[in-house]
C-alpha cells in the first residue's frame, strides 16, 4: 500500500511539473512566432518575461530537447535585438542547442539552428559543414533545412565565400526543393530577387522542369 501511494504520489507530482512546463512553453511559442513575423516589435519587458517562461520550462521539464532549443531561440533573438552581451551570449546559445541534439539526435531542426549559429559566428569551418551534413541527411525534405541551406549558400555565392565550393551540390538542390515546397516558395523568391540572382539562379537550375524554373522571376 505504502509503495502504491509513493508511486501514486510520484506520477501526481510528474504530472504537475510536465504540466507548468507546457504552460511556460505555450507562452514562448507564441513570443517567438510574434518576433518571427514581425522582428521590429519587440521590448526589454516582453524579452524578460518569454527568457524567464523558457528558463521555467527547462526547469520543470530539463530532458525534453523541445524547450531546450525554444530556450535557446529566445537567447538567439535576445542577441539579435541587443538584449544580452555580446560576449558569451551565443555561445550559450550553442551550448543550448547542443544540448538540444544530445536530447534528440535524429531531430534536422536544430542541426539547421546550429548551422545558422556558426554563420552568425562567422565561423566557417569543419564544425559548421558537420552540423550541415547532419541536417541535410536527417531532413533531406524538411522545409526548414532548405531554408536555412538556400540562405547560406546565396550569401557566400554574393560574398564570393570560399566555403560555397563545400556546399555547391546541396545548395542546388536545396534551391530546386524550395521552390517546389508551398511552404517554402514564396520565401525563396523573395531571397532570390534581394540578393538579385534571378537569371544565375535560373542558369543553376537549368536542368529543372520548365514549371519550377517559371518560378523564378527574369527566367527565361
Amino acid at each position: 500500500m505504502v509503495f502504491i501511494i509513493t508511486l501514486c504520489g510520484f506520477g501526481l507530482h510528474q504530472a504537475l511539473y510536465f504540466g507548468m512546463a507546457s504552460f511556460h512553453n505555450y507562452s514562448v511559442l507564441n513570443m517567438l512566432k510574434k518576433w518571427h513575423d514581425s522582428p521590429l516589435e519587440h521590448n526589454k519587458n516582453d524579452y524578460s518575461r518569454i527568457k524567464s517562461e523558457a528558463q521555467q520550462a527547462v526547469l520543470y521539464h530539463p530532458h525534453l530537447a523541445e524547450y531546450w532549443e525554444l530556450l535557446a531561440q529566445v537567447n538567439e533573438w535576445g542577441y539579435i535585438f541587443g538584449y544580452e552581451a555580446h560576449e558569451g551570449a551565443l555561445l550559450e546559445v550553442k551550448k543550448q542547442y547542443l544540448h538540444a541534439t544530445e536530447l534528440r539526435p535524429l531531430w534536422p531542426d536544430s542541426w539547421a539552428s546550429l548551422v545558422k549559429l556558426k554563420w552568425r559566428l562567422q565561423e566557417f569551418d569543419d564544425q559548421m559543414l558537420y552540423y550541415l551534413e547532419r541536417a541535410t541527411q536527417l531532413g533531406p525534405q524538411k522545409p526548414d533545412v532548405h531554408m536555412v541551406v538556400i540562405e547560406l549558400g546565396l550569401a557566400l555565392y554574393a560574398n564570393n565565400h570560399f566555403m560555397l565550393l563545400n556546399i555547391r551540390p546541396e545548395f542546388h538542390r536545396r534551391l530546386a526543393l524550395g521552390l517546389k515546397h508551398p511552404s517554402t516558395r514564396e520565401r525563396v523568391v523573395k531571397l532570390i530577387s534581394e540578393y538579385e540572382s534571378q537569371v544565375l539562379v535560373c542558369r543553376w537550375l537549368k536542368n529543372e522542369d520548365l514549371s519550377t524554373r517559371k518560378l523564378i522571376p527574369k527566367c527565361k
